[in-house]
C-alpha cells in the first residue's frame, strides 16, 4: 500500500504534494542497488538528483567516482556528500534551487522490454508517456486521480495473462540492469588494493580465490578440533 500511495503522487501532477524535484540518496558502497530507483524514477520524467554520501569513506574504500562521466550516462546532476563530515551540503542546495535545469529525459526506452506491446499501447493511448502507462497498468494504484484518457480502455492490455506481465516486469529490470552495469563499468571503480581501512585489507585476505579457501578450511579444521578434541581436555 505504501509503494501504491508513492506511484500515485509521482504519477500525478495535479496532486498538491507532487515534487518539483525528486533526490535520490545512495553511498557509495552500494550505488548499483539503488541506480534501478534512480532510472525509475528519472523515467517518470520529473527532474531527478543523485546523492552519493559517504564521500569520505571512497579512499578508505579504494573506490574512485568519475563523477562528470556519470552525470553524463545519466543526464541529471549528481552530488557527493558526506553526512559525517558535512560536505557538499551547500552544492545539494545549490543543485536544488536550479532543478528547473536538471534534464528530464528518460533512460529506459520502454520499447526495448517489448516493441510489440508497448507499441500498441502507444497506439491505443497517444501523447501519453509511456512508462507512465505501464505503471498504471502493472500496479495497484487510484486510476480517478491520474492525468489521462479514459481509463476503462487500459483494461484491455490486462487482458495478457499475469505471468506475461510478470515477465515483462523482470525483462525491464534485467534491461535496466544492463544500462547500469555499463555505465558503471565506466565510471565506477573500486581498488581493494588502494583501500587504506583494516576490514578492506582483511577482506583482501579472507576472500582471496586461494588464501580464501586457505583460511576457511584452517576455520572449519580448528572448529573441529576444539570440539571433538580440545573440549576433552579440561577433563582429562
Amino acid at each position: 500500500m505504501d509503494e501504491s500511495v508513492v506511484i500515485e503522487l509521482l504519477l500525478n501532477k495535479n496532486d498538491l504534494d507532487f515534487p518539483d524535484v525528486v533526490v535520490v540518496v545512495t553511498d557509495v558502497e552500494n550505488l548499483k542497488r539503488n541506480l534501478l530507483l534512480f532510472t525509475q524514477i528519472k523515467d517518470l520524467e520529473i527532474p531527478t538528483v543523485l546523492v552519493i554520501n559517504m564521500s569520505d569513506q571512497m579512499k578508505r574504500k579504494g573506490i574512485s567516482i568519475d563523477s562528470e562521466l556519470l552525470e553524463k550516462q545519466l543526464n541529471t546532476n549528481i552530488v557527493l556528500i558526506s553526512t559525517r563530515e558535512k560536505t557538499g551540503i551547500d552544492s545539494l542546495k545549490e543543485t536544488l534551487v536550479n532543478y528547473r535545469s536538471i534534464p528530464t529525459s528518460p533512460i529506459l526506452d520502454p520499447l526495448t522490454i517489448d516493441e510489440t506491446y508497448f507499441q500498441s499501447l502507444k497506439r491505443a493511448f497517444p501523447n501519453q508517456s509511456l512508462y507512465k502507462l505501464w505503471l498504471v497498468i502493472t500496479q495497484d494504484v487510484n486510476f480517478t486521480k491520474l492525468e489521462r484518457q479514459k481509463v476503462p480502455d487500459s483494461a484491455d492490455f490486462k487482458t495478457q495473462s499475469q505471468s506475461y506481465l510478470k515477465k515483462l516486469q523482470q525483462r525491464e529490470t534485467i534491461k535496466r540492469y544492463q544500462i547500469i552495469n555499463k555505465i558503471l563499468k565506466e565510471t565506477y571503480q573500486v581498488n581493494k588494493e588502494e583501500a587504506t581501512d583494516l576490514r578492506s585489507r582483511l577482506d583482501n585476505i579472507l576472500i582471496h580465490k586461494f588464501w580464501g579457501y586457505v583460511i576457511f578450511f584452517i576455520i572449519l579444521l580448528s572448529i573441529f578440533q576444539a570440539i571433538f578434541d580440545w573440549s576433552s581436555i579440561p577433563w582429562t
